[in-house]
């Protein structure tokens, strides 16, 4: 899902264990995920970001969908967890 307001951001989100692949490596809907140097700072919630990625920075764009997908709980792992709320910027 990309971030936006004419996306999926809003709907339900899923963690793929390997783009483009996903019927060999599953997805997570909820739970902790290994990603191995993630880069995150520990602790800190992540948030949907543009292209579907996980970002620390939460947007500001107008048109934007802020929403909160996880925290990371190591440096290699990832408590995927997707807010089931999300606020559009206006």
């Amino acid at each position: 899902a990309s971030n936006s307001a004419a996306s999926t951001g809003k709907g339900l989100l899923g963690y793929a264990y390997k783009a483009g692949d996903m019927d060999d490596n599953g997805i997570t809907v909820q739970g902790v995920v290994y990603d191995s140097g993630h880069g995150y700072t520990v602790g800190a919630p992540l948030y949907l970001s543009t292209g579907g990625g996980m970002t620390t920075t939460p947007p500001t764009t107008s048109t934007y969908i802020a929403r909160i997908v996880g925290y990371a709980i190591s440096a290699n792992e990832i408590y995927f967890d997707p807010d089931k709320t999300w606020i559009l910027l206006d």
